[in-house]
């Protein structure tokens, strides 16, 4: 009888004393299957610690025992930190390199790679769990990987797998979607999108942007030309757009706005300021005079819209100064500290998704009533709200800002349809930013500051979906 199976005797037996002085007699001798057993019962118990240990000194007698690998990867992987799971992970892929498949390592496999990843490695190892259990689980879990992965075809096989070994179970889930249309080769037309790979976010960045922030555009006809013009509004950030589509060979031109002309009720007084229609609002056209008196006539401005074949509005901030009693939209046309002062006249605070939206479309509405031929592309400006009066976190502000004023932009394209579109230059900016490095205050120090690199590659992503191929 094997030590292990002595201990195990005694224990059912209800010998606990028994079986413990022999289990110590046993581990004091180093034996690996002791080993093995004491971790166990130690983690059965609640003794993670011990456990530990003991699979530790166990793995360091017996490197080459797939046991005791096994069960170290196993408790290291369900109790350990992110980097832990990452150790188990590559311990279980070389344990199946050297000992071949096994419903316990492909099991250990398929949940790692399932919920910590790599996600698109799952499919391969739930494949052959499938194929050594035979079971309708595992191929539901397969079909499911795939389905994440938008492998829909590989999916609706694996489910059909399923339904082949328990169709009590699996049949209702296979019946659904082949009456609601979601199965492959059916006709209604599936759009769905995954968050991109560790190894995905790792290309280029401009490969990054072209193929998982900007897809959208593959249902986009090309309109861009080497003739095209380009007219961009915003902050310094679009003064960068415009330089890097020069270095594209465009002809990019900057409209220079004030900051306080960004928000987009400035920009809707700006647009009736063109075309004349502030002549009823003295205060405001009082306003937007002095806060464009260093930018050409009204006349010339208009002229560059009428010209451009594409102007591409990064939209600022949602928070803007009201009058307290009439609750009318001031502009401010001073200094930043007398914008301070402001806030004892007049009341400061964030605006509506609903307003601003309505405003794009009043904006675009203005640019197609002048330039019937003009494509739109409406962006949120990346750069961060520099400074609120509304609360004491700026960061927090520019958080919900740029929410409202991105779901308004998602409003306004749905409304106005045609030849407007939104271009995500915020989210390559603020969510690829975790995985393609730093993006603000690379070049100059300036936490405001985009890095002209991510904006050049940014401008090159928007010509790959949108310039008519030679």
């Amino acid at each position: 009888m094997s030590a292990t199976q002595q201990v195990l005797d005694l224990y059912q037996q209800g010998k606990a004393e028994e079986a413990q002085k022999l289990l110590d007699e046993y581990i004091e001798k180093q034996d690996p299957e002791i080993l093995y057993l004491d971790a166990r019962i130690k983690i059965n118990r609640g003794d993670y610690n011990g456990g530990f240990q003991s699979i530790s000194l166990a793995r360091s007698l017996y490197p080459d025992n797939l046991d005791i690998n096994y069960y170290f990867a196993y408790i290291i992987g369900h109790l350990g930190s992110q980097e832990m799971v990452n150790v188990a992970r590559d311990i279980i892929f070389d344990l199946l390199e050297k000992h071949g498949d096994s419903q316990r390592l492909l099991s250990e496999a398929v949940r790692i790679c399932r919920g910590f990843g790599p996600q698109e490695d799952a499919p391969h190892y739930c494949e052959r769990l499938a194929r050594v259990t035979d079971d309708a689980d595992d191929y539901f879990t397969l079909s499911e990987s795939h389905a994440h992965l938008n492998n829909h075809q590989a999916a609706f096989d694996a489910l059909k797998q399923a339904f082949l070994r328990n169709p009590e179970k699996y049949g209702p889930e296979l019946d659904r979607l082949l009456q609601d249309g979601t199965a492959p080769k059916s006709k209604v037309e599936l759009k769905t999108g995954i968050y991109p790979t560790k190894r995905e976010l790792g290309q280029d960045v401009a490969t990054v942007i072209h193929n998982h922030v900007a897809n959208d555009f593959a249902d986009v006809p090309r309109f861009i030309t080497a003739d095209t013009r380009f007219l961009t509004i915003g902050s310094c950030n679009s003064l960068h757009q415009a330089q890097s589509l020069r270095r594209h060979g465009h002809q990019g031109d900057w409209l220079s706005l004030p900051d306080s002309v960004f928000s987009t009720f400035g920009i809707r007084y700006f647009a009736d300021y063109l075309s004349g229609g502030l002549d009823r609002r003295p205060l405001i056209m009082e306003s937007m005079q002095r806060a464009l008196k260093d930018l050409p006539p009204a006349e010339e401005m208009l002229q560059q819209f009428k010209e451009a074949d594409v102007v591409w509005y990064s939209v600022g901030a949602a928070g803007c100064f009201f009058d307290r009693q009439s609750k009318s939209f001031i502009l401010p046309d001073g200094t930043a500290l007398g914008r301070v002062a402001l806030t004892k006249k007049y009341e400061f605070k964030t605006t509506s998704v609903s307003d601003n939206a309505q405003n794009i479309v009043y904006f675009a509405s203005f640019l197609r009533s002048i330039n019937p031929k003009v494509k739109v592309l409406v962006s949120v400006a990346p750069a961060p709200t520099q400074s609120t009066y509304e609360r004491r976190s700026a960061v927090v502000a520019d958080c919900l800002s740029k929410s409202i004023l991105r779901v308004a932009c998602h409003e306004a394209t749905q409304l106005l349809g045609g030849d407007v579109y939104y271009w995500p230059a915020f989210e390559t900016f603020r969510w690829l930013s975790g995985h393609i490095g730093a993006t603000y205050g690379v070049d100059d120090g300036n936490s405001g500051h985009i890095s002209e690199s991510i904006i050049n590659n940014d401008v090159k992503a928007l010509l790959q979906r949108l310039k008519v191929e030679d």
